[in-house]
């Protein structure tokens, strides 16, 4: 036998080990038969753990890695052995910091989840208070001031239930529902809840159900609507002009499971392709100026994508900024019992389109540039600055790059309504209309 200097001094014998039995070093691996020839376990070229043992009986793991071959009709064994007792130890760590971090993922989320159960409480309180003061004598202005209290009390909700939600799915307690439900109803119900703020804003519901959406499915109807609900309200906060589109299909389906696809589009800001990964991230939002203007928690999305993905689906997204986003939804509810007789699809809400990929076009581009500017003319004569900011910024993008002359009228615009001047933006405005008609088809 010989070995290293190293093997010399981790295993305490002397040097060179002349005449050490191998056995006694790596008994795991190694041992002797009947007759006193050398026996080996271990897998030729195969790195296997076990323990070495030095010179006084103690031991300590290693990494042994055996290679043997013929030689003068003799076999021959080469061993290369690491010392991994410092690896195990910093394993051994790792394990216990995971264990630690877990714990108090556990102890944030149970920490989450009582706190928004205790806020749940005295919110509900001022939003009865207020209802119930909305039923006596008021001035218009205790009036609005009421309903303004009602408006934040219902975000105030909304956080809540987001982070209560998050909280059960971070904390694996999040259980799905599976009961059958009218599929037609629950749509309709859906669209008509939003339908009435999308047509506030001076938007267009666009809505495609196909034939083949079935009548009935099994599955849990609160979580699908709050997801569609959630892409549906994004659509029109992010929303100025134009339409918000809606769609439901199937992409599979026999006797046990039905896949089923929901499209929600719409023309608003859009997002840009550096910006959409952020937007499934929790407590993240694609731009930091979004929350500000817009509000929310960034979870909403977040949310959305472990709701899909526990229904067996996903939520896709694209989007181009100043061009709109569209956002898809999959998921796999079960099969129910079709009804006998033939059933027709409910009257939806908003204007029924042969195919959403009209969408973009179904009013025209004049028609939605005017759309902009008479609101922001209409803004400049409120002296709403920070909105008429917003249409301002909205003209920029429906400009294409090759109208020299428009886009240096556009600025000048957006330069007045910084500075507040509303005389000088309705004139510009009065010059854009006549450009607009001559240069924009």
């Amino acid at each position: 036998m010989e070995a290293n200097e190293a093997a010399v001094r981790g295993t305490g014998y002397p040097e060179g080990m002349t005449g050490t039995d191998i056995a006694r070093l790596l008994p795991r691996l190694f041992g002797r038969d009947r007759e006193g020839n050398l026996t080996c376990s271990g897998e030729n070229g195969k790195e296997t753990e076990t323990v070495l043992y030095r010179r006084d009986g103690t031991s300590f793991p290693v990494l042994c890695r055996i290679v043997s071959w013929e030689e003068e009709q003799e076999q021959v064994f080469a061993c290369c052995v690491r010392d991994i007792t410092e690896f195990l130890k910093i394993l051994s760590m790792r394990e216990k910091s995971v264990e630690e971090l877990e714990e108090v993922a556990r102890a944030k989320s149970a920490f989450v989840a009582d706190v928004t159960h205790e806020l749940r409480t005295p919110v509900n309180g001022i939003k009865g208070l207020a209802e119930n003061l909305l039923g006596t004598p008021l001035s218009p202005a205790q009036a609005e001031n009421l309903n303004i209290i009602l408006r934040c009390c219902g975000n105030m909700a909304k956080i809540i239930n987001d982070l209560l939600d998050y909280s059960k799915i971070e904390s694996k307690k999040l259980v799905l529902e599976k009961r059958e439900f009218d599929l037609h109803c629950f749509l309709k119900e859906t669209l008509e809840f939003h339908s009435v703020r999308i047509e506030e804003k001076g938007l267009k519901l666009v809505t495609r159900i196909s034939q083949e959406v079935p009548a009935r499915v099994i599955g849990d109807e609160l979580r699908l609507g709050q997801m569609l609900n959630n892409l549906l309200s994004n659509a029109y906060k992010f929303t100025t002009v134009g339409h918000i589109g809606f769609e439901a299909s199937v992409w599979r389906r026999d006797s046990e499971q039905t896949g089923l696809l929901f499209v929600v589009s719409d023309t608003g800001i859009g997002i840009p392709p550096e910006e959409q990964e952020k937007l499934f991230q929790r407590f993240s939002q694609a731009d930091g100026s979004i929350t500000r203007r817009f509000g929310g928690t960034g979870l909403g999305l977040a949310i959305c994508k472990e709701l899909a993905e526990m229904m067996g689906g996903s939520v896709r997204v694209s989007s181009e900024k100043g061009k709109g986003s569209t956002f898809s939804v999959s998921v796999c509810l079960e099969t129910a019992e079709e009804e006998t007789q033939d059933r027709k699809l409910p009257e939806y809400p908003g204007v029924t389109d042969s195919g959403l990929m009209s969408l973009q076009t179904a009013g025209s581009r004049k028609k939605e540039l005017s759309e902009v500017m008479e609101k922001l003319e209409r803004c400049a004569e409120l002296g709403t600055w920070e909105r008429a900011e917003g249409f301002a910024g909205l003209l920029r993008q429906y400009i294409p790059e090759e109208k020299e002359e428009l886009e240096k009228k556009v600025f000048r615009l957006g330069m007045m309504v910084r500075r507040e001047d509303a005389e000088k933006t309705r004139e510009l405005l009065g010059e854009l209309r006549s450009l607009v008609e001559e240069q924009i088809e």
